[in-house]
C-alpha cells in the first residue's frame, strides 16, 4: 500500500486504489485550519481514505468539507459512506450532481445496467448524502478554509456537472478527471 505522498503547500495526495488498482484515484487532503478532502472515489476505496487519514494522524471527525469534483462514482460513489465517518463535515458538489447525492436511485441503476454483476464488487454500498449536509458550488463560488481560498470552476466536459477548483495557497488547480 502507498502511502500519502506529501505535496508541499499543506496539502497532501492519498491513493484510494480504484479498482483495487494503484494510482488510479486519488484523494486530496488539505490540511487548513478546516480540514478538507476533495474526492472520496468508489465506497470499496473509502477504507484506504480512512487508513491513509490515520497515517497522517488525521482523525475523520475532523473533516470539515469534502468536495467532489463531479458525481460518476468512481469519484464521489463513497462520498456518503465516508460521510458516516465525518460527523462534523459538509458536502459541496457542482448543482447538477447535488439531487443525484441525496437520491442516488439513477446513478445505482444507471451503474448497474453498464456494469451489471460487477456493480457489488466495484460500487457496493451507495449511501444517500443527506440534503442538509449538501452545499451546490458553482462557477466563481468559493469556499474559505482558514485563509486558503478554494475557487470553484464550472468544467464541463468530462461530465456536465464537473467542478475544478483554485487553490489560492499552491495556486494549483485541483481537476480531477478519469
Amino acid at each position: 500500500m502507498t502511502h500519502p505522498i506529501d505535496l508541499g503547500n499543506d496539502m497532501t495526495l492519498i491513493d484510494l486504489y480504484d479498482l483495487s488498482m494503484p494510482e488510479r484515484t486519488g484523494a486530496y487532503v488539505l490540511h487548513a485550519d478546516e480540514l478538507t478532502v476533495v474526492e472520496t472515489s468508489a465506497s470499496p476505496s473509502v477504507p484506504h481514505l480512512l487508513k491513509g487519514l490515520e497515517d497522517l494522524n488525521l482523525d475523520p471527525k475532523d473533516v470539515k468539507h469534502i468536495i467532489v469534483t463531479h458525481i460518476h462514482l468512481d469519484h464521489a460513489g463513497g462520498v456518503g459512506l465516508f460521510l458516516e465517518h465525518c460527523p462534523n463535515a459538509t458536502v459541496y458538489v457542482h448543482p447538477k450532481g447535488k439531487r443525484h447525492l441525496a437520491d442516488p436511485a439513477k446513478l445505482i441503476a444507471g451503474a448497474k445496467a453498464v456494469y451489471g454483476d460487477q456493480f457489488d464488487e466495484l460500487f457496493d454500498p451507495i449511501v444517500p448524502v443527506p440534503e442538509e449536509r449538501l452545499v451546490e458550488k458553482g462557477e466563481g463560488d468559493t469556499l474559505d478554509i482558514g485563509g486558503r481560498v478554494l475557487t470553484f470552476y464550472d468544467s464541463p466536459g468530462h461530465a456536465k456537472h464537473h467542478l475544478s477548483i483554485h487553490d489560492s495557497l499552491s495556486n494549483g488547480i485541483l481537476l480531477v478527471i478519469r
